[in-house]
């Protein structure tokens, strides 16, 4: 379901996995991404002079499925380009790759690029911080029911006008930000510095990878409860700290 939610959002299309009939091209697509997951986890540790020889039917693997997911997104990339050339309305116009096509700011390589990133991507970082918010809406039914009532008078406009709901669901913006919050998708960042920094006293070489560890403040702040959600203009007490 996680996959459905992010195809849809990406390509304006759900992949057809919950039904009785699913694609071939759908399964083989969401084996090849449980496929390139599996193969990096077994091959992100280990040096690539010694993996090459040692792991080679993981690589072969590992290749094998980003082969693929490039193939599938490139279809769908193809498929929605066609539609809008050719004026066919289609539900692809409300998509992100549609909008990145319309506006045209990026080159076709870079929307590409973008949309296979998003796609591999987005299965994660939308399927734990749904479920953890789930999770804190069950223990706090007070916040649950403010988010009812805000979704049902916003309904109607919503329905309309899909695009208004970014502006007509303010307390759900907020409890998804703070489910970010106190449940980070990624527990650390990492990044390739294009000049010198100076992050908290500590000299950070241009050109050096650097792991960055997301904390909070103060041990206050890590109880799992929804501080900030009823008042989103708090600022949450986040730091980055560089652990290498």
């Amino acid at each position: 379901n996680k996959k459905e939610a992010s195809n849809s959002a990406l390509f304006g299309e759900r992949l057809g996995l919950l039904g009785n009939n699913p694609s071939y091209a759908s399964l083989k697509f969401i084996h090849a991404l449980e496929a390139m997951f599996k193969s990096t986890v077994q091959l992100m540790y280990m040096p690539r002079s010694l993996s090459r020889w040692t792991s080679t039917k993981t690589w072969e693997e590992h290749f094998e499925a980003w082969d693929y997911i490039y193939q599938y997104g490139d279809k769908c990339i193809q498929k929605t380009y066609s539609e809008l050339v050719g004026g066919c309305p289609s539900q692809h116009y409300r998509s992100v790759l549609a909008e990145l096509l319309l506006h045209a700011d990026l080159s076709p390589d870079a929307i590409k690029a973008n949309a296979i990133e998003l796609t591999a991507g987005s299965v994660d970082t939308t399927s734990f911080p749904l479920l953890m918010t789930f999770f804190e809406l069950a223990r706090n039914p007070d916040v649950q029911q403010a988010l009812r009532q805000e979704s049902l008078a916003a309904q109607a406009s919503i329905t309309d006008n899909p695009q208004r709901a970014l502006v007509e669901l303010p307390l759900l913006r907020a409890a998804l930000k703070e489910t970010l919050r106190l449940y980070p998708v990624g527990l650390f960042l990492e990044r390739l510095l294009s000049s010198d920094m100076v992050l908290q006293n500590y000299h950070i070489p241009a050109g050096v990878l650097k792991t960055f560890l997301v904390e909070t403040l103060n041990q206050e702040d890590v109880r799992m409860v929804y501080r900030f959600i009823l008042r989103p203009t708090a600022l949450p007490l986040l730091t980055f700290r560089a652990i290498n």
